[in-house]
């Protein structure tokens, strides 16, 4: 009775294409089927949360600065987050 040999040299290939795969599905259903999608605002701000983390952390709060330009740009009511608008 033998151990069972397991070759994990695919394993990386399939990981790379689930994730890219994945990245495409979460993008698609964000921009296109998610209910807040019909808000206006900057597309990887309606993807992602790292914009907001980027002005409020790395930039220390200045997304206050920000928001003013965004409704100038998009108009009165933005979406700045994915499940915020």
């Amino acid at each position: 009775m033998g151990l069972v040999s397991v070759s994990f040299g695919a394993f990386p290939t399939v990981a790379v294409i689930f994730l890219a795969l994945w990245s495409v599905y979460v993008v698609i259903q964000r921009r296109c089927f998610h209910p807040l999608s019909h808000i206006p605002g900057p597309a990887l701000w309606s993807i992602s949360s790292l914009p907001v983390l980027y002005h409020q952390g790395v930039r220390e709060g200045q997304l206050m600065h920000v928001l003013p330009r965004l409704h100038a740009k998009y108009g009165i009511v933005i979406s700045v987050k994915r499940y915020q608008a």
